[in-house]
């Protein structure tokens, strides 16, 4: 069920290697051409033929022609609405934890009330000092 998942996750690790290669090289069709080699010399058969690649399809055509097309653009905006989910998520927590902080202490109170009840005008320690 998650073959096609990881299919697609092998290949987007593969276009993002290539363009790693793409910047560092400085040249695109250079890294298309070593892509396309390594991928014939791979399918090499054990009688010395070289297997073809199909013309219209399959990863490795995709990511020669990925590679000859111009670079794709940078993009910002999944990069910053990940940040802010990752801020608001870290805010949540925090308001979390603090509310929770503030659920056992009320909890604290009032169970130090029907466990200890004392005479009014007295002071308890659990009660924070209050009458």
């Amino acid at each position: 069920m998650l073959r096609p998942l990881a299919a697609a996750g092998g290949f987007a690790l593969e276009r993002w290697a290539d363009e790693d290669a793409a910047t560092r090289v400085g040249d695109r069709a250079v890294v298309a051409r070593a892509v396309g080699r390594a991928a014939l010399a791979a399918s090499a058969r054990p009688s010395g033929t070289t297997g073809a690649l199909a013309a219209t399809g399959g990863a490795v055509p995709q990511r020669v022609r990925a590679l000859l097309a111009p670079p794709p653009p940078r993009r910002v905006l999944p990069i910053a609405a990940g940040a802010l989910l990752l801020l608001l998520c870290c805010a949540g927590l925090a308001n979390a934890a603090a509310d929770s902080d503030e659920l056992l202490d009320d909890a604290q109170r009032a169970q130090c009330r029907v466990v200890a009840p004392h005479p009014a005008g007295t002071h308890c320690a659990c009660h924070d000092g209050g009458p």
